[in-house]
């Protein structure tokens, strides 16, 4: 899944707001899979950015 967000102010030209979401999953076995995220944020008005990594294991188990 991929998300892509851009949002520009009214009031200032110059103040904007990016925001990215990258999500893959891989199937390791036929009952484990491997998650991997990537999060970007940019607010340039108040000059902060955050880089989120996430991952993570599902065990599946089917009856």
């Amino acid at each position: 899944m991929v998300l892509h967000f851009l949002q520009h102010s009214l009031s200032d030209k110059e103040d904007y707001i990016i925001r990215t979401t990258n999500t893959v999953s891989f199937h390791l076995k036929k009952w484990l899979s491997l998650t991997v995220g990537l999060t970007y944020n940019k607010l340039n008005f108040i000059q902060s950015e955050n880089l989120l990594f996430n991952y993570g294991l599902t065990l599946e188990n089917v009856f």
